[in-house]
């Protein structure tokens, strides 16, 4: 068993590049982190990892490990987790307002393909958007047909429904939201892990 922990704070990629590189002779490997873009990247990077991943998180007193290699998710999730996990919030995007990551979960879950084309090239396409926009309507009003922000808004909005602050944002903040998005999928921690040269033969410390 190898435990990668840090004295220092590093980047979600650093953990996944030092499992990758140490996993030469052991069976299992522990990342010792309590940042969920570790934990999202290691899920995501599962395959090309180790044989038995587990991550140590919490605190002193609230220690727990979470073994990767035992969650259970298919490869069409796996390959959607990392924009998933960008547009609904991470440590650079902010979180819609009142909808939680496992409430949002279940959402993705039903509907893959509305994300499948984020961050997969630098010109999103106007159905890029309008996917990732939909996908927003379902996560405010998963029964509804709305999927469109505006319409979705006024109908809230007539409906009195609670404060303005918590319907979803307008099309064009929604806009700078998901290229925010786009962003970090293509620029983030993943985008280094795909296509870093040295991602087998990462070496220095």
């Amino acid at each position: 068993m190898r435990c990668i922990p840090s004295k220092k704070r590093q980047t979600p990629a650093w953990y996944c590049m030092r499992v990758k590189q140490r996993q030469r002779g052991y069976k299992r490997t522990v990342v010792i982190s309590s940042d969920t873009d570790v934990l999202v990247l290691l899920i995501a990077f599962y395959p090309q990892l180790s044989a038995e991943v587990w991550m140590k998180a919490g605190t002193s007193a609230t220690q727990r490990y979470i073994a990767v290699h035992k969650i259970e998710v298919s490869d069409d999730v796996r390959c959607g987790i990392l924009a998933f996990h960008a547009i609904t919030e991470c440590d650079s995007i902010s979180q819609f307002c009142g909808k939680s990551k496992k409430m949002a979960w279940k959402i993705f879950c039903e509907v893959l393909h509305l994300l499948v084309e984020l961050g997969e090239t630098h010109s999103p396409t106007a159905q890029t958007f309008s996917a990732a926009e939909e996908f927003v309507c379902r996560l405010y009003n998963p029964f509804g047909d709305t999927n469109d922000i505006p319409s979705f808004r006024c109908t809230e909005f007539r409906k009195g429904a609670g404060k303005l602050e918590n319907l979803p944002q307008t099309r064009d903040a929604l806009r700078h939201h998901i290229l925010r998005a786009i962003i970090r999928l293509l620029f983030g921690e993943h985008h280094t892990l795909q296509t870093n040269s040295k991602w087998l033969d990462f070496e220095s410390d």
